[in-house]
């Protein structure tokens, strides 16, 4: 998307103007106003927006998860501000950004989130000792690293082993579930098809060996 000049999200009183952005370019020609006198949202999740120049007030809000944000000239003064009266923000007001001039793009102001740490490695460095592998169980309670990550529990503590997925028979077939707090959807973790319900048949003497995942996974 380009405009041939100004782009106002939010204008006047009362009013709203949101851009969710993910791929893509949005040039902006001249200015980029995110809430003039009003509410204006701009979520960049990938892609660029690309403007002349940005003005903001307390109504506006720009929450950075991906993607490039690109001001022409030097607007690191500005942008500082806006960033301290929390007007542009990473990932929800949990990350940081990073703001440039003239390297990554010569004469323009550049504006990125810094990638938020995830996984099984940033966990483990958040315990203030130094844990060990996924196959190390530091606390020795039987459950080794891995399974403290993804059941959420804590692997400096015996005592807390997180929220045990649970067992359940429907007519023929019983059910293991993870709970809403445990990380099914974590890449590591669904290597191993942790992420999804299983599910096995029973009949009148024993359980059959041929558990099987549902379809879907929206537990």
């Amino acid at each position: 998307m380009t405009t041939a000049g100004w782009l106002v999200l939010g204008f006047g009183t009362g009013n709203r103007g949101t851009l969710n952005v993910s791929n893509g370019t949005v040039t902006v020609s001249s200015d980029l106003y995110v809430g003039l006198n009003a509410t204006g949202r701009v979520f960049l999740a990938g892609g660029t927006i690309s403007a002349g120049s940005i003005h903001m007030n307390r109504g506006g809000l720009v929450d950075i998860t991906g993607g490039t944000l690109i001001i022409n000239g030097d607007a690191r003064a500005i942008i500082g501000s806006y960033i301290s009266n929390a007007w542009i923000t990473a990932n929800g007001g949990a990350g940081t950004l990073n703001v440039d001039y003239n390297t990554l793009n010569v004469g323009r102001t550049t504006v990125r989130a810094v990638p938020l740490a995830y996984g099984y490695n940033a966990w483990a460095a958040g315990w203030g000792v130094s844990i060990g592998s996924t196959t190390n169980d530091y606390d020795g309670d039987l459950l080794n690293n891995l399974g403290e990550y993804a059941l959420n529990g804590n692997p400096t503590n015996h005592l807390d082993t997180g929220s045990q997925p649970t067992l359940s028979r429907v007519e023929e077939e019983l059910f293991y579930r993870l709970s809403p707090a445990q990380r099914r959807y974590e890449p590591l973790l669904s290597r191993a098809n942790l992420h999804q319900p299983w599910v096995g048949r029973l009949d009148q003497r024993r359980i059959q060996r041929d558990w099987h995942q549902c379809d879907g996974g929206g537990i």
